[in-house]
């Protein structure tokens, strides 16, 4: 997918009302769209942060990934990367946050997001999903 990469400024009132920004956010400007699935993808998140595979420890450079079909034959795909040489933990209330927002972000396709040191892509795709 091709991505159209773009600089978000917020006000500094914003930026410290909501820890969670992504500094960074590149939208898809093509693929398989969310249509009706923005709302369970969002549903999504929950699970995939909470007691889903996304959430914990974070080695240099990781990148962990987690999907879910939807009823109507999509594949919601959310994935998040360590990008710096440290390790980090990924809170369960961050992860929802960064990927709800990356939904809101890039309402058409999906897209990819930074916050600091870390990379939050949310992204779906036509057929189910590859075995995990």
């Amino acid at each position: 997918m091709k991505v159209a990469i773009f600089l978000e400024t917020l006000a500094a009132a914003l930026a410290s009302a909501n820890p969670v920004l992504h500094k960074r956010v590149g939208c898809y400007t093509g693929g398989e769209a969310w249509g009706g699935n923005r709302e369970k993808a969002e549903y999504f998140t929950g699970q995939a942060c909470d007691t889903g595979r996304l959430k914990g420890d974070y080695a240099p450079g990781q990148e962990k990934a987690q999907n879910f079909d939807t009823s109507v034959g999509q594949c919601v795909i959310f994935a998040i990367k360590k990008l710096d040489n440290g390790i980090g933990i990924m809170q369960k209330e961050r992860c929802e946050e960064a990927l709800k927002q990356g939904i809101a972000d890039c309402p058409n396709w999906g897209g990819i997001g930074t916050d600091g040191d870390w990379e939050f892509r949310v992204d779906i795709n036509a057929g189910m999903c590859p075995p995990a």
